[in-house]
C-alpha cells in the first residue's frame, strides 16, 4: 500500500510563525485530514498546498 504524508502545518499548540500540527495522508482511498490544526488560517494553508477541501472526506483527531 503506497501513501503520501503531506505536513499542513508543523507548529505547536501556539505557534507563531507556523500552523498548528496538522497533516493530510494521501492514499488510494483518498485524502485524510489528520487533526485540523487552529482557527480558520489551516483553510488557508491546505488550499496553499494544493488540496481542495472538497476531497477531504476523512478527518482523524488524535487529541480531545
Amino acid at each position: 500500500m503506497n501513501f503520501e504524508l503531506i505536513m499542513i502545518g508543523t507548529g505547536s499548540a501556539f505557534p507563531k510563525h507556523s500552523y498548528n500540527s496538522c497533516y493530510v495522508i494521501k492514499s488510494h482511498g483518498g485524502l485524510m485530514l489528520v487533526d485540523a490544526g487552529g482557527g480558520n488560517g489551516i483553510f488557508n494553508a491546505i488550499n496553499e498546498s494544493g488540496i481542495k477541501l472538497s476531497e477531504i472526506h476523512h478527518i482523524f483527531i488524535t487529541v480531545g
